[in-house]
């Protein structure tokens, strides 16, 4: 099963970064068409997406934006919970 962003991780790699104002709750994150997305492979990839918005957009204050580091461990499958949950009520 893939939960859209196994793409992210491969054998080496299990850090994504976010860009998180702490004090507003904000989060930048890139668009494409219908997609969001708000994690990017590398620092030097975040840094280069955060100095083209501030270009773009010249209105917006981005000096209060952190750089996160996430370390991503799957927990489980959604399918999983939903499939054992189906379970429990059906014994009900």
């Amino acid at each position: 099963m893939n939960d859209g962003y196994d793409h992210y991780l491969d054998q080496t790699r299990d850090t994504v970064y976010c860009w998180f104002n702490p004090e507003s709750g904000d989060t930048l994150y890139r668009t494409d068409g219908a997609e969001t997305d708000l994690f990017f492979h590398s620092v030097g990839e975040a840094e280069r997406f955060l100095k083209q918005e501030a270009a773009q957009d010249t209105g917006k204050d981005y000096t209060r934006m952190c750089l996160y580091e996430i370390h991503v461990q799957r927990v489980e499958y959604a399918a999983n919970i939903l499939m054992d949950q189906s379970e429990i009520d059906d014994f009900q």
